[in-house]
């Protein structure tokens, strides 16, 4: 089925779930850059999407989540999940470094009933390691 809409939130808007009280965030017109002034820092990070639960009267359902950023030094990001108050998908063991754009497709392309966010978990492990996040987007069909 052809994609029906695609929803794009800039990296300007990311939410840090718990700072930690060395990271610096910068936000910037390409994005938000995240860097950190001591070792061994890791946070989620929480794009909220927004999300297109109908369209013309046809409840949409998600097919794909996307995520754009790039890390410097030791930075990396190890989890992508998406959800809707309920974990959609999940993909742990990541080790995603470098200029990166990572998609995931949607199992079973679910029914959309709230608010989608697509969440990553980062870690900065040595100082002056640094996140820059570009933006995350969700697919949606009927």
């Amino acid at each position: 089925m052809p994609i029906r809409n695609v929803s794009r939130i800039s990296g300007t808007g990311v939410q840090i779930e718990d700072p930690p009280s060395s990271w610096k965030v910068t936000r910037q017109s390409s994005g938000t850059l995240i860097t950190t002034s001591s070792p061994t820092s890791n946070t989620w990070l929480h794009f909220p999407i927004p999300t297109p639960v109908q369209i013309d009267g046809v409840k949409m359902k998600s097919t794909e989540a996307a995520i754009s950023f790039q890390t410097t030094g030791g930075g990396k990001v190890t989890e992508v999940k998406v959800s809707d108050g309920f974990t959609i998908v999940n993909s742990p063991g990541l080790n995603l470094t470098g200029s990166n754009t990572f998609a995931q497709g949607i199992a079973n392309d679910p029914l959309i009933f709230r608010s989608l966010v697509v969440s990553i978990f980062v870690q900065l492990p040595a100082i002056s390691d640094s996140i820059q996040l570009f933006w995350a987007e969700v697919n949606f069909d009927g």
